[in-house]
């Protein structure tokens, strides 16, 4: 599964678990640790060279990978199966305390010449995925890997995955028949991955009855193929760069498959089979990394910055100058070191009403520009993209909220972000968060905003937590920032239990930063991840001046702060100034106090 154009920018922590009863979200409802003996990690190797210099993204060396296996046997780990994982899932035997699933990617033919023989050797049981395309092709031929055409002979044979399955320790799994490669996602042409991307052509995009017929036809495929050439009909569902969506989970399960894996990074549940999360590990990383990983005690990020972006700034009618302006936007989020953007998804036109930047049959199109801005920020200048559609304003301008949420979900299905960007729900911001350093984690807000009751919020609030849910369902990814007003002289700023940021604007005077900053410096709330969830917002009709930016910013940050954005910045005319406030800005030059 080579990432390479498809890895969108991931903070190593930010990803979301499925469902039981609703594919990929309802079974996210249950707070709290994941129970006794079903909990485990599962780590996705690709290819193993024996030379460092052949190495690529995902690859790892020889060496690294057999240091691995010596560290498993050498301290308490045991390395299960998916028969572990499903006599758990049943009730009928917990998993052991220390429990790992390993898994190999894209069947690369060191799965057979490197990964077999250590898997004979230490006993260890290995999930192989295949895209099954790949392997029937002829010998001598090329396939296309990603974007990239490579000679078939660089993976398996037919014959070798039979060797392997023959051993009883090898159990494949399918990486889909003909999903693990681009399509076109938008008129600009921008190639997203085929298993959650509504295909663009003829100037329109794929309908949704297309779209899960193409997906279940190609898992059917994949399947059938899997079951004649082994003889066994295979369980698991692996995600093709690790995207997939309730919609995807809903064909897997109908095309046969009672186990999915991803790429969330966080600890695997067994009573979520259709949702295994596992760690990925890049770049060759040193026992030491790998080891820390799999315990899943993370730091989040000690500097984030948000950058505030109306579309409307970018769009002249015409594609290539539309196109011009988005590159110097690209190249201001570098110079500025901002680690996240966030976009409006809609505009209120000159007669005051609503239009929407991407395809919904809710509001008219302004024009489809917001899956090119979000791909194009996320995959060429690394950094999160957020997007706001204000709840409010949707539900005034639609006047029912059926419609509101129908917006939210074409939302969720037409652009590739990494969350959503909530104001005006109050009743969220002042959900009391747990303030341990576990609580904090990405996982566990999930499971907070998934076993949360509507019924017991306020109108306002309730409809923002459900529009939420509409987009997470097509971006089981999703993060959550909520948006504070101007908090009162004698409120406690502490972050949301729902969110993975709470931003506390401040009001547009001096004196009311001041006494913000005096406030976030005397209630910081305790420990390192839960400081990081709490922010600045600076929000104004204008760009600020840069020297007011950094003099704002300088404040927040000896206040102990770590979170800032502001709103609007001004990417074509440079305000404020990139050279003059990235010092004090830029996430890059933040010192990590910490």
């Amino acid at each position: 599964m080579k990432r390479s154009w498809f890895a969108l920018p991931v903070l190593l922590w930010a990803m979301a678990v499925g469902a039981a009863d609703d594919p990929v979200l309802a079974s996210k409802g249950t707070a709290g640790a994941i129970a006794h003996g079903q909990r485990f990690v599962s780590v996705a190797f690709h290819d193993v060279v024996d030379d460092p210099e052949l190495l690529d993204g995902d690859a790892v060396t020889s060496d690294r990978l057999l240091a691995f296996f010596e560290h498993l046997r050498g301290n308490g780990w045991t390395a299960i199966s998916l028969d572990d994982v499903d006599a758990a899932h049943q009730g009928r035997r917990a998993l052991p305390d220390k429990a790992i699933l390993i898994t190999f990617d894209d069947g690369y033919r060191s799965l057979y010449t490197r990964v077999f023989p250590l898997a004979l050797a230490y006993r260890f049981p290995i999930v192989a995925a295949l895209k099954s395309a790949w392997l029937t092709a002829p010998a001598g031929s090329l396939v296309m890997y990603g974007d990239q055409p490579v000679p078939r002979e660089n993976f398996v044979t037919w014959e070798q995955v039979r060797e392997m399955a023959a051993s009883g320790l090898i159990e494949f799994a399918s990486h889909s028949h003909f999903l693990h490669h681009g399509v076109l996602g938008n008129p600009q042409g921008n190639l997203m991955p085929a298993a959650v991307t509504r295909l663009y052509a003829n100037g329109a995009h794929e309908d949704e009855t297309t779209f899960r017929r193409r997906i279940l036809d190609d898992l059917k495929a994949s399947y059938d193929l899997l079951k004649q050439q082994t003889g066994t009909a295979p369980r698991a569902m692996v995600w093709p760069f690790g995207r997939y969506s309730e919609a995807t989970v809903a064909a897997a399960r109908d095309a046969g498959y009672r186990f999915a894996l991803t790429l969330d990074p966080q600890p695997a549940n067994a009573a979520l089979p259709m949702a295994l999360a596992r760690y990925l590990p890049t770049g060759d990383p040193r026992l030491q990394e790998v080891d820390s990983f799999l315990r899943f005690t993370p730091r989040l990020p000690a500097a984030q910055r948000l950058v505030c972006i109306d579309p409307a700034a970018l769009w002249t009618g015409d594609a290539d100058d539309t196109d011009q302006r988005l590159g110097l936007l690209i190249e201001r989020q570098r110079k500025l070191g901002s680690t996240a953007v966030v976009i409006d998804a809609v505009t209120r036109g000159a007669d005051g009403q609503l239009a929407a930047w991407f395809p919904t049959a809710q509001l008219p199109l302004r024009a489809d520009l917001l899956s090119r801005m979000a791909w194009q920020l996320q995959t060429r200048a690394g950094v999160e993209v957020y997007l706001r559609l204000p709840v409010a304003e949707a539900r005034a301008a639609l006047g029912d909220e059926q419609r509101v949420l129908a917006l939210f979900a074409d939302l969720g299905v037409k652009v590739a972000a990494s969350g959503l960007f909530i104001e005006g729900a109050p009743g969220l911001v002042a959900l009391p968060a747990d303030g341990s350093e576990s609580a904090a984690m990405r996982w566990q807000l999930q499971r907070q905003r998934s076993a949360l009751d509507v019924a017991t919020l306020a109108p306002a609030d309730a409809l923002a937590l459900r529009a939420y849910r509409e987009v997470e369902r097509a971006r089981p990814a999703l993060k959550l920032a909520l948006l504070a007003p101007a908090p009162a002289a004698d409120a406690t700023l502490q972050p949301s239990g729902l969110a993975d940021l709470t931003l506390f604007q401040a009001g547009s005077d001096a004196a009311s930063l001041l006494r913000l900053t005096r406030q976030f410096a005397s209630q910081r709330p305790p420990g390192i991840n839960a400081a990081r969830r709490s922010g600045l917002w600076l929000g104004g009709a204008a760009p600020e001046a840069a020297g007011e930016l950094g003099n704002s910013f300088r404040r927040w940050q000896l206040a102990g702060g770590t979170v800032l954005g502001w709103c609007p910045d001004d990417a074509l005319y440079d305000r404020p100034a990139a050279a003059a406030v990235a010092p004090d800005t830029s996430a890059a030059t933040f010192p990590l106090r910490f």
